[in-house]
């Protein structure tokens, strides 16, 4: 229901709500029934919950396009899922990147967050397509990813990349054996104790 992630991106689903609309008119909902005698309290906690939802909502809704923006006439796949044990095409439009005006272009490709037990692919030099404004290379996906990583470049030993700005393209790749681990976030603290001259 309401957002489905696509091509590492989140996509509203036609005709649906989306996800934290429903959650918040759901949970309306039940706060409704529960205060139903409260009045005017009430109804202030609805102002202030409603007011946040708004702006959750228009975060969320920020957020999405400034990620889309940042893909869109850039890369798409064939097939759009990308499923594990299958062979998948990634189409690149250099013209709106740093790579615009090179002569060729180089597809890097890994697998799992780059820790794939086979490591990167060999650089591929993109072919181009039929329309002219696209370059394309196809990979075989293995049975055991969960995600698929990729960088471009400007030959096949490196030069300038497009790398999307430091961030790597990524899509998640369904239907594999192994589930993607959680990212661990670890904080670290370092304290220094003060230095004392000694003459």
């Amino acid at each position: 229901m309401g957002f489905q992630k696509h091509n590492d991106a989140w996509i509203n689903k036609p005709g649906e709500v989306p996800s934290f609309e429903y959650a918040k008119s759901s949970h309306a909902t039940e706060e409704d029934q529960a205060n139903e005698g409260n009045g005017a309290e009430a109804n202030e906690m609805n102002v202030e919950e409603e007011a946040h939802a708004h702006e959750m909502n228009e975060e969320t809704t920020r957020t999405y396009n400034t990620n889309f923006a940042l893909v869109k006439g850039i890369v798409f796949t064939d097939p759009l899922d990308v499923q594990a044990r299958s062979t998948v095409t990634v189409f690149y439009n250099p013209s709106n990147t740093n790579l615009n005006g090179k002569p060729e272009v180089w597809f890097r490709c890994s697998f799992n967050r780059w820790t794939h037990s086979n490591g990167s692919l060999p650089p591929q030099r993109m072919l181009a397509t039929k329309n002219g404004t696209h370059v394309k290379a196809s990979v075989k996906v293995p049975l055991d990813a969960y995600k698929m990583e990729f960088v471009f470049s400007e030959s096949e030993h490196g030069g300038v990349f497009d790398n999307k700005l430091g961030m790597n393209y990524h899509i998640p790749v369904f239907g594999g054996i192994v589930k993607e681990p959680p990212l661990h976030i670890v904080h670290i603290v370092v304290e220094m104790a003060p230095i004392a001259k000694v003459s």
